[in-house]
């Protein structure tokens, strides 16, 4: 497989680069097996992060190449919004428009850059203190044939 994924720009906050130490373990039971046949880009993204965050993340996607979004979170952090944007904003999936799925599969047809939207719910009023967990994005590929 070609070049599977150019990243051009994090911005997921401070927190995010590669996985944390803390959260290898939870992937490695928990989400690696979401990509089946999908190639890892070599990289996944997010740490500990904080409930009522929202992260973002810019990707260059190449074109003939089909996808697996996979947002993996532990389930103290809530219910995760993903969203999927294309270069001029346009939203391409909202998983709160498919009962909060956890993955996403889709070809890219021509390489373009790509916005991914991780929002994590605001704590209710109720809950003493806010939860600070795992929350891991992945960004699995393959040839679209």
């Amino acid at each position: 497989m070609n070049k599977v994924i150019l990243i051009t720009a994090v911005v997921f906050s401070s927190l995010i680069s590669n996985v944390n130490a803390q959260c290898r373990t939870f992937v490695k039971n928990n989400c690696e097996q979401k990509l089946e046949d999908f190639m890892i880009s070599g990289r996944m993204y997010g740490g500990y992060v904080s409930q009522g965050t929202e992260l973002e993340l810019n990707v260059v996607l190449n074109g003939g190449q089909k996808y697996r979004l996979i947002n993996c979170s532990k389930e103290n952090l809530g219910v995760v919004q993903l969203v999927l944007l294309d270069n001029k904003g346009n939203v391409i999936f909202d998983n709160s428009e498919h009962d909060f799925a956890d993955s996403w599969d889709f070809d890219v047809k021509a390489t373009q850059e790509f916005t991914v939207r991780t929002i994590l719910p605001t704590p209710p009023k109720s809950q003493s203190s806010t939860i600070r967990d795992c929350n891991i994005l992945i960004i699995g590929g393959k040839s679209a044939s």
